[in-house]
């Protein structure tokens, strides 16, 4: 997903970020993902983040929100 589209992808595909924008890589199959991924931190007031650090620290505290939303649902629960 960038933003609100989503996008199948496979070998050989790339796909653009651009800053500030949503994402997140979900695998649908049971091959394991490889990626390579290249980001630039260049300025933190453009990318949303200071360094690489920075990016893991905003993913997991998202990752946890959703996952408590989830488990605030009737009926749902939290994979893990």
């Amino acid at each position: 997903m960038v933003g609100a589209a989503r996008y199948t992808v496979g070998p050989g595909c790339m796909v653009y970020v651009p800053p500030k924008v949503v994402h997140q890589t979900i695998v649908t199959g049971s091959e394991p993902l490889s990626y390579l991924l290249f980001n630039a931190f260049l300025d933190a007031s453009k990318e949303g983040h200071a360094s690489f650090a920075d990016h893991i620290q905003k993913v997991k505290s998202i990752r946890k929100e959703q996952a408590s939303l989830a488990g605030a649902c009737p009926g749902s629960r939290a994979r893990r």
